[in-house]
């Protein structure tokens, strides 16, 4: 079967606070409306959680990182391939931060989807740039031949030297921007309320990214990308103190690697 789009979405789910219950319902919701093909989570630490919501939503594979960093993959497609990778650990945290991968089995062809959370005190950008190479390095011994998804919450603007290394040095594309150009778009916004009640005033940034390899292969056409999620329920709850970000791909033609 040779598919024609491709939907992936990456979101911080927060962890279990506030009235998580009620928020991964609106979670669940954004999920059944955007039908993404693929999802990469942060912040998941309940396994049992997690299988049911794979249940829920109908994703028949789903992979956690077995170092307990919080990162889930979902897919509507099965996994050829899964591992994952503890990277630096910040001196100014005391839990680790991790990288997971799954090879996914996209008939006829097969892709890498990667997921990842960065340290995330605005002074850590040093032990962030040292986990994006770590990140960049599993990307170049893992996946050469084939198209490669970044996800996930890197903790930082796209200006910053972290980022910057992964787009240049990893020769990775940020979605968003390329759909959206000079866009002030925000994935981390104090108009949230989750946000405003952090224990730790940050300034609005754009932090949440999908990004894919350079060039014209698999995902080389973008249909668009949005940052979701943005609006609270009528209750006014807020789905994760992060936005989200879906993107859809025009699949090019496949080749069976």
């Amino acid at each position: 079967m040779t598919h024609k789009k491709f939907t992936c979405l990456t979101l911080n789910t927060w962890q279990e606070r506030g009235p998580w219950k009620v928020r991964w319902e609106l979670i669940f919701q954004g999920i059944q409306e955007l039908q993404p093909d693929v999802i990469a989570f942060q912040e998941v630490f309940n396994q049992e959680w997690a299988m049911s919501f794979k249940e829920k939503a109908g994703y028949p594979y789903l992979v956690m990182d077995d170092s307990h960093c919080g990162l889930v993959i979902c897919s509507k497609f099965p996994f050829q391939e899964t591992g994952s990778q503890i990277l630096k650990r910040s001196p100014l945290e005391y839990y680790d931060r991790g990288v997971l991968w799954a090879k996914v089995d996209f008939q006829p062809s097969s892709f890498y989807v990667i997921n990842t959370h960065l340290s995330w005190k605005p002074q850590d950008s040093k032990t962030r740039l040292d986990q994006a190479v770590e990140v960049a390095n599993v990307i170049e011994n893992k996946t050469t031949g084939f198209d490669v998804l970044l996800m996930g919450d890197h903790n930082a603007e796209a200006r910053t030297e972290e980022m910057q290394y992964l787009i240049q040095e990893a020769a990775l594309e940020d979605v968003y921007d390329r759909i959206h150009p000079k866009s002030k778009a925000l994935t981390w916004d104090n108009q949230n309320k989750f946000v405003r009640e952090a224990s730790e005033a940050l300034p609005d940034r754009r932090i949440d990214y999908i990004f894919k390899r350079k060039g014209n292969g698999l995902f080389g056409k973008i249909e668009d990308c949005q940052i979701v999620f943005t609006e609270p329920s009528k209750n006014g709850v807020w789905a994760s103190d992060h936005y989200g970000v879906v993107a859809t791909f025009s699949v090019q033609n496949q080749v069976t690697q």
